[in-house]
């Protein structure tokens, strides 16, 4: 009876995770366009958006480890990683956006 009821719920678990990697997702595309859109226009990000940053691409990488088999920690680690990466590279494009705005206003 038991190992019915885990093999039962092992699909049904596979598909939770699928909608929430589906919905992390849809979280990482929209953190990150929200920082970088104004970025492009030379705004930097502020200092809070880095929670959003790294907390969407953490769990959307811990979840398709977890889909995948693997361990949850490397990919949750993978996501913190490149979440903050991405973050300072949002930040050094508003820089030089605002540095370049500030050349062209000086010649």
């Amino acid at each position: 009876m038991e190992t019915e009821k885990a093999t039962e719920s092992l699909p049904r678990k596979r598909t939770r995770i699928k909608v929430a990697v589906v919905f992390l997702i849809i979280f990482s595309i929209g953190q990150f366009s929200a920082i970088l859109i104004p970025a492009l226009t030379g705004q930097s990000p502020k200092p809070t958006s880095i929670f959003g940053s790294i907390l969407w691409p953490s769990l959307l990488f811990m979840a398709v480890w977890s889909l995948n088999g693997k361990m949850k920690l490397k990919g949750l680690l993978l996501g913190l990683c490149i979440g903050f990466t991405l973050h300072i590279v949002v930040g050094a494009t508003a820089g030089y956006k605002k540095a370049e705005e500030r050349t062209i206003d000086k010649a």
